[in-house]
């Protein structure tokens, strides 16, 4: 679920980072970036780091054009056939592999309501753990 002028905020923060991945959702749980982002909105920041981990959020990333074909020829590689390659664990490899920074927008312009199941059927729902609704959401910070 965008936040109200998704659009536009979107196209400032691709123009400030046009040669970025950039996550315009963090999870609230550990591991996500939660605590990077945490951090930089307590300093008042717009972005926070959020490479370098064991997975990227994959809820709703900009990719610059440049890199989609060679993270698809990454991806395709047959060192990764028979593993895990849920988009998120591979975006993490992608970048671990070019050394590449992730940016999270704070906070998220992306919400991940848990009411409605996933692609995949997964659902937390209300009450139970929440790992995938933004850790801080523009609309309701």
């Amino acid at each position: 679920m965008p936040c109200r002028g998704f659009a536009d905020l979107a196209g400032v923060a691709i123009a400030e980072r046009p040669d970025d991945l950039i996550s315009f959702f963090v999870p609230d749980i550990a591991g996500g970036g939660r605590n990077r982002v945490r951090d930089a909105a307590k300093k008042g920041e717009r972005w926070a780091q959020i490479g370098g981990l064991s997975w990227v959020p994959a809820v709703c990333v900009s990719w610059p054009v440049a890199l989609i074909e060679p993270f698809l020829a990454f991806w395709e590689q047959p060192r990764w056939r028979g593993r895990d390659k849920a988009d998120d664990s591979m975006m993490a490899r992608f970048t671990k592999s070019r050394k590449m920074q992730v940016w999270a927008t704070v906070p998220s312009l992306v919400e991940h309501p848990d009411d409605v199941a996933s692609l995949l059927g997964n659902r937390h729902g209300a009450g139970a753990i929440r790992w995938r609704v933004a850790h801080k959401f523009l609309d309701n910070p």
